[in-house]
């Protein structure tokens, strides 16, 4: 049973090199496409020649790996009114020479460059170029995502069209990713981005991915779509690793998707197998599958039993007995005001949800992508308090 999970990870190894950054499972939902043209005097050909005239001297064109079958040279009505715009996206000969993406108009009957966005980091290559309504809003986003590396990954940033002028408002960095569109418990129309982020250490093993969501001004958890979307990968990891496999990483990794998932029991049964078995070199994880069993009691209304878990990991950091980051501080701090939400004492709710937003602020500027990602489980959380406040006066 390891050899063939051994061999899988050989071969979504394999697949990434040859796909760039992408290697999650393709998803089974269709994603309501931007309206591209179906005039056939504009034919790929035609367009190909208008937008070689706007390559910068020395570059070529840079195409996609996803979504399968992009070109370099898209066609597309941004703005919804039948006028169509060109993207082009392009790349200079040498591998450190320049890359970037031009957006043309016609204007008077004349093409125009409308936007042109200029790569300063060194890229290699074209993950991702899609045009998707992500905020429902009925204008398209434009999203890109640039490989810079095996190293480093890829970053992807979301262009917006609505104003005057385009404007990036979102660039975060991922390993891989995947969109789709997934009807969960809130019943949402947006899609969801699939992202897997992972650490320098991380880089050749398998990461439960982020589903996000865009929400007022950047991505969040989409929460409600997690036991959906982790569904298959939860049933396969448990077959994969069985009842007595002695894989840390496996049942870490199952603990972590089936926390997201609301998933208590099971999680709390991954959670036990994985500290029964954890090596030295991931004696760092200990932390999280903490916070992981305490998040799960809660779950389970255990408040005291949760408590007595973050209390734990809070006096064993102030003892130097561990090292904890900002981020587990964090969630540490979001759990314990959960706890006293339960027990509805909310003044030391709001103390914990206050000490948890002082850890986030150290490790991320407020408003930054990831301060805005990273944040949102707490800001939920303050306004359920906020709203018990308001009904107990």
């Amino acid at each position: 049973m390891r050899l063939k999970w051994v061999r899988v990870i050989i071969g979504v190894f394999i697949i990434s090199v040859l796909t760039g950054c992408n290697s999650l499972p393709p998803t089974r939902s269709l994603i309501k496409p931007p309206k591209y043209s179906q005039n056939e005097s504009e034919n790929s050909d035609d367009i190909k020649l208008i937008a070689k005239n706007f390559l910068p001297e020395g570059t070529k064109f840079l195409y996609p790996v996803h979504p399968n079958g992009s070109d370099a040279v898209q066609l597309v009505d941004i703005e919804g009114d039948g006028q169509y715009e060109i993207l082009i996206t392009y790349k200079g000969y040498e591998l450190s020479s320049a890359s970037g993406a031009i957006i043309l108009k016609k204007e008077n009957n004349e093409w125009r460059e409308f936007w042109h966005n200029r790569n300063s980091l060194n890229v290699l290559g074209l993950d991702w170029a899609k045009f998707i309504d992500i905020d429902d809003d009925n204008v398209v986003e434009l999203l890109l995502g640039w490989n810079l590396g095996f190293e480093v990954g890829c970053i992807l940033n979301i262009i917006s069209f609505k104003g005057d002028v385009p404007k990036k408002v979102s660039s975060i960095q991922y390993n891989e990713m995947d969109i789709v569109n997934l009807s969960g418990a809130d019943n949402e129309k947006k899609p969801e981005i699939a992202l897997t982020i992972k650490e320098a250490d991380q880089r050749d093993i398998f990461v439960p991915p982020l589903i996000l969501r865009w929400v007022d001004d950047g991505l969040v958890p989409a929460d409600d779509v997690y036991y959906i979307y982790y569904r298959d990968s939860i049933d396969n990891l448990k077959q994969s690793i069985g009842m007595y496999e002695r894989n840390f990483i496996d049942w870490y990794n199952l603990a972590e998707m089936l926390i997201r998932a609301k998933r208590p029991l099971e999680a709390i049964d991954a959670v036990d197998k994985a500290l029964k078995i954890i090596p030295g070199p991931y004696e760092r994880y200990r932390v999280k599958l903490g916070i992981y069993k305490a998040e799960a009691l809660i779950y389970q209304w255990k408040y005291f039993e949760a408590k007595y878990i973050l209390d734990s990991i809070i006096l064993r950091d102030l003892n130097n007995e561990v090292k904890c980051t900002e981020d587990e501080m964090a969630a540490v701090y979001l759990n314990l005001g959960r706890v006293y939400m339960g027990l509805k004492d909310y003044k030391n709710a709001r103390k914990m949800f206050v000490e948890s937003n002082e850890e986030l602020k150290k490790k991320y500027k407020e408003g930054t992508e990831l301060f805005i990602l990273n944040s949102y489980a707490l800001k939920k959380e303050m306004a359920e308090l906020e709203a018990a406040e308001g009904l107990k006066e």
